[in-house]
């Protein structure tokens, strides 16, 4: 009985035991599957939580993305803002230019037409001078000796009236060289200031002769020495009607400035120093009264072209100016050597400039 108990009891013992271990068992078995549960469970929190830092990197991504296409919106605005505050700048600064340009072009075409008008009146003044002054005196002297013709015949005075009426032919030609050179200074001042007489193929000798013929009985009259050294012929190519004018000039202030016994001359010759074999060299020369020192620099500073000849200044006449005008425009070499008391003698010379 006692035995049976015991195995009955150790019986029970081994039960519980099996029962606690299956319960053990199943604890352990519950544990693991709660543990894996967690594990899982872990891993699906941990991976959410992966994808919600991954979306909220992607969202602030993309808010970055957006706030930079937002700000190169902005950026773009403001500079196409720029751009049309520069192309108004730039539209404005042209118009503005424009304006300055226009403004400008006005005021030079203004003050041109101004200084032109200022020239006119001071040339139209200058004329009015040269006119009461050079050419009324001839035109006095020819109504005073006219007024003596009558008494001179009257009285049978033969030398007396051949002297007047030398007189009056020499104020006649005065007169007539006068005009000339007023119409030739008046024509190249307002109709044809830089056009230049055409030149041409021109013996020169009968030109220079028939002003010789011209101021031999005027040199005479005044007992003057007029000579003329000549060859049969020179043929060059210059401005007839410039040279003429120039040669008349350059006798008319020989006669007026040698006194009595006194020489002019007239020389036609080859240039001494010339491009061509025609070029020619013509001088005047007379024993006249000379010229001042300062009216000399004067002279040679015009014809060497470094100073703009002027009526009036330092004694210059009119025909002076003409001269200058001449051998500027047919580029003319004109040289001039003087002493007081002694003389005075210009050369004309083309084909040196």
């Amino acid at each position: 009985m006692a035995v049976y108990e015991i195995k009955e009891k150790y019986s029970f013992t081994e039960k519980e035991a099996e029962l606690k271990r299956i319960s053990l068992e199943k604890q352990v078995a519950e544990s693991r599957n709660q543990l894996l549960q967690a594990q899982n469970e872990a891993q699906k929190r941990e991976a959410a939580l992966k994808n919600l830092a991954l979306e909220n990197q992607a969202a602030e991504s993309r808010a970055k993305l957006l706030q930079s296409e937002v700000e190169i919106q902005r950026k773009e605005q403001t500079l196409q803002l720029a751009e049309s505050h520069k192309e108004l700048l730039f539209g404005g600064l042209l118009v503005a230019l424009g304006l300055i340009g226009t403004t400008l072009a006005f005021s030079i075409k203004l003050r041109k037409t101004n200084r032109k008008l200022l020239e006119l009146q001071q040339g139209r003044d200058k004329f009015y001078t040269i006119i009461a002054h050079d050419l009324r005196t001839p035109i006095n002297s020819l109504n005073d000796m006219g007024g003596l013709l009558p008494h001179l015949i009257q009285e049978g005075k033969k030398q007396e009236l051949e002297r007047v009426i030398q007189q009056i032919e020499y104020m006649r030609e005065k007169t007539k060289l006068l005009l000339n050179n007023l119409f030739e200074w008046g024509k190249s001042q307002y109709f044809t200031p830089d056009v230049a007489e055409v030149r041409q193929q021109v013996d020169v000798v009968p030109l220079v002769e028939e002003l010789y013929q011209t101021y031999l009985p005027i040199a005479q009259s005044q007992k003057i020495d007029l000579k003329a050294e000549l060859p049969p012929s020179f043929v060059t190519q210059i401005a007839p009607k410039g040279l003429l004018m120039t040669v008349r000039n350059l006798l008319d202030n020989a006669i007026k400035n040698t006194a009595e016994g006194g020489t002019i001359s007239v020389r036609v010759s080859p240039a001494a120093v010339g491009k061509r074999s025609n070029d020619l060299t013509i001088t005047v020369t007379d024993t006249g009264k000379g010229i001042a020192p300062d009216q000399l620099h004067y002279l040679q500073q015009v014809f060497a072209g470094k100073v703009k000849p002027e009526v009036g200044i330092h004694g210059l006449g009119l025909g002076m100016v003409l001269i200058y005008n001449f051998v500027q425009k047919n580029k003319i070499s004109l040289s001039v050597e003087s002493e007081v008391g002694k003389g005075t003698s210009f050369e004309l010379t083309n084909g040196l400039l």
